[in-house]
């Protein structure tokens, strides 16, 4: 498989996998409702398979989005991936260099991902900037 078309599947996969967090639904939850099984779909968020246009449709279907929608939010995971990979605000840089606030504040992976996603029209903010954005986000997963 080329380098493109695996990516491909890779942000489509991750698209799966966060719309599927966003339904608060397990893998086992999703496999059932789109008819498919459990360790496809595990082979699937991790683009190493890409669904066929029935399992994509069901897929859609039991994530209440369209085939197009899955695969218009892992092109922008993808881009927004490359962006990250770049761009880092040395704010944010500081905060995961300080290992007693990482621990402190228990940041996991997936957080991390997301405030590396931030882009802002300042270009410096700080780090406290950060830890503030960490706990916003955190208060509004518990609101949901």
């Amino acid at each position: 498989m080329d380098e493109s078309r695996y990516q491909q599947n890779r942000n489509l996969g991750a698209a799966i996998r966060e719309r599927r967090r966003l339904l608060n639904m397990t893998q086992a939850d999703l496999a059932e409702k789109a008819d498919i099984n459990r360790s496809h779909l595990s082979l699937i968020e991790s683009g190493e398979h890409r669904p066929n246009r029935s399992t994509l449709s069901s897929l859609a279907e039991a994530l209440d989005t369209t085939p197009d929608g899955l695969k218009y939010t892992g092109d922008y995971l993808g881009a927004m991936k490359e962006v990250s990979d770049i761009v880092i605000y040395p704010g944010l840089q500081e905060l995961l260099n300080d290992r007693k606030e990482v621990l402190r504040y228990n940041i996991s992976e997936e957080e991390i991902r997301i405030l590396r996603s931030i882009r802002l029209q300042w270009k410096n903010p700080s780090k406290q900037f950060f830890i503030e954005a960490l706990l916003d986000y955190r208060l509004s997963r518990e609101r949901d």
